[in-house]
């Protein structure tokens, strides 16, 4: 079984919390460009010389205005400079699939014409992109709703998939 660790926010606080890790792990690094990305890498490699992270996993977030995630309700332009920028690079990454239900729900207005161009854009990059791909996604109880995120344009094949379960959004019991 391999644990992996999943950092949304990079503080310095967060980020020194990997001291404590002593096996073999993958870190999902969330960064608002690859840029940040590598730069956070490096800073991270370069202050711990007993570094127990196997690989890095590139997470793009984006601006609350652009949709912070990925969907086919993202700004087009977002999403353009997301995958132009990972075009030429040969790094595993992360998508986050979700809607912009909690940042900006202008955006299912707003990019309502761009939804079939977007959803297609964003299948066409998963399909090619050369390195592994993560999908982080709703977890979909039953066929039903997994083809229901599909047509949303929150659930692909092609790619290694992450089920988001959030204690605070369904009804689990402790």
């Amino acid at each position: 079984m391999k644990i992996s660790f999943f950092e949304e926010f990079p503080t310095k606080r967060n980020l020194s919390k990997l001291s404590l890790i002593d096996f073999p792990t993958k870190l999902y690094l969330a960064a608002s460009s690859f840029d940040d990305f590598l730069r956070l890498k490096n800073k991270i490699i370069g202050q711990d010389k007993k570094i127990t992270i196997k690989e890095f996993i590139y997470w793009p977030i984006l601006t609350k205005r652009e949709g912070y995630w990925i969907s086919p309700f993202t700004k087009r332009k977002a999403l353009l400079r997301i995958f132009d920028e990972l075009k030429n690079t040969k790094t595993s990454i992360m998508l986050d699939l979700e809607l912009p239900t909690t940042k900006n729900t202008s955006l299912y207005v707003t990019q309502f014409f761009n939804f079939l161009r977007n959803k297609y854009l964003i299948k066409k990059f998963i399909k090619n992109y050369p390195k592994k791909i993560y999908l982080a996604e709703y977890f979909p109880v039953g066929p039903l709703k997994r083809r229901l995120l599909q047509s949303i344009g929150l659930h692909y094949q092609n790619a290694k998939v992450i089920k988001m379960l959030y204690h605070s959004m369904l009804p689990f019991s402790n």
